[in-house]
């Protein structure tokens, strides 16, 4: 959907699971980056993900760990792969 100055609207859908309090979020162009970092250097995780689920990210502020978020659009290749449904791929340091 274009808008003003020619940018595209960015597009989400929520999802509210049965049972859980927090709802999950997934965007169909971007794509999340989380950090979760501990007081270790052995502690940090970085999540890239096109869902942000918040009762994991509540977990882990629950657990002292920070939590930074950031976002990046999803290339046109990647979604055509990503057919299957949201992606997720986690690394540790």
């Amino acid at each position: 959907m274009p808008i003003k100055g020619g940018k595209k609207k960015m597009r989400k859908l929520v999802i509210k699971e049965e049972g859980k309090i927090w709802p999950i979020l997934l965007w169909s162009d971007r794509k999340f980056i989380i950090y979760y970092v501990g007081e270790r250097e052995e502690d940090i995780i970085v999540e890239e993900t096109r869902k942000m689920d918040f009762e994991n990210i509540l977990e882990n502020l629950e657990k002292g760990k920070s939590v930074f978020i950031t976002m990046r659009p999803v290339r046109a290749q990647d979604l055509e792969m990503s057919q299957d449904g949201p992606e997720k791929i986690s690394s540790y340091r």
